[in-house]
């Protein structure tokens, strides 16, 4: 079973500016506040997860308009600027496209979806077109329910009571304070009579990158420990979790009890989520920076680390 693909809304040629020029891709506007770019059609078709580059509109501020007219060429080019939260690494994009129609097709369904919000005049539009906007925007707030911990900014991109899950509960198999492989291979490897599979928050100084949970487990055979560690990450696009896994997609997976519940059956059970919480000596989780001024991470308590910290 695959994932579903999303609804896509609106799609067509258009231009987006790159660096000093424009640059055409087949642009495909999609249910979760997704537009995607594409060299051509048919890398568009499907999931769409081909695209050669992406915007979230789920941070979109303000959609604007102005008519270029470029050297040379005597009709004019329509361009639409999209400005995003100033928090974000984009601030502004820019989409040309050829005629005042294509322009407003494109900027009606991008406000719609982006701001949830209907044309400011919309008296041009026949009743239909009126009516799918409006499914549009109650399409996108059905969506936003599920994502909406994310969507508010909070610290640490924490999604545990989207899922019901809660730091205090006696949920023994999540573990939000426990960010790095070395502490949850110390726990799996405690935990050796009550299981050995936990979900975790992952730790990354690369900006780009967005897979903010882990699934880690453990198998052992003949004494020894093999780990495994899963990337994990809530995909607006699809409205579920996404493992990175090299064999392939998998099922629609919309809390993290679902996530362990697929590892759990995909292994037959060789996987099996802690049933037991573990605590590690204080300081497992402290992080230090050795010598001052050096930007890599370690543990206080970490024996390698602490004898690395003497040289």
């Amino acid at each position: 079973m695959s994932i579903r693909s999303p609804r896509v809304y609106h799609q067509g040629w258009i231009h987006v500016k790159e660096n000093d020029g424009y640059v055409i891709y087949y642009g495909q506007l999609r249910a979760g506040k997704i537009l995607n770019f594409y060299q051509d059609e048919t890398k568009a078709a499907g999931s769409g997860k081909f695209y050669q580059s992406s915007l979230e509109l789920c941070y979109l501020a303000s959609v604007q308009t102005q008519c270029d007219r470029r050297h040379g060429i005597g009709h004019p080019m329509y361009v639409i600027i999209l400005k995003f939260d100033s928090s974000q690494r984009v601030k502004e994009a820019k989409l040309r496209v050829k005629t005042v129609e294509e322009r407003n097709a494109w900027v009606r369904y991008i406000r719609a979806v982006g701001l949830e919000t209907l044309p400011e005049t919309a008296e041009h539009l026949l009743p239909g077109q009126i009516q799918q906007l409006e499914d549009i925007i109650q399409h996108e707030q059905q969506l936003a329910q599920p994502r909406m911990r994310q969507d508010m900014h909070l610290p640490n991109g924490d999604y545990e009571k989207m899922n019901q899950v809660e730091e205090s509960s006696s949920v023994a198999w999540y573990y939000p304070e426990v960010k790095h492989r070395k502490d949850a291979e110390d726990i799996l490897s405690i935990a050796t009579n009550e299981g050995n599979l936990m979900v975790r928050k992952r730790s990354t100084e690369n900006p780009a990158d967005d897979w903010d949970h882990a699934v880690s487990a453990v198998s052992r055979k003949n004494g020894q420990c093999t780990f495994h560690h899963f990337r994990l990450k809530w995909s607006g696009m699809y409205s579920t979790y996404e493992i990175n896994l090299a064999d392939g997609p998998h099922p629609p997976l919309a809390t993290l009890e679902e996530v362990v519940a697929f590892f759990e059956k995909r292994s037959n059970n060789k996987y099996r989520r802690l049933a037991a919480r573990v605590t590690l000596e204080s300081n497992a989780y402290q992080k230090v920076i050795v010598p001052p001024g050096d930007t890599q991470m370690i543990y206080v308590n970490d024996p390698y680390n602490a004898r690395k910290s003497k040289r």
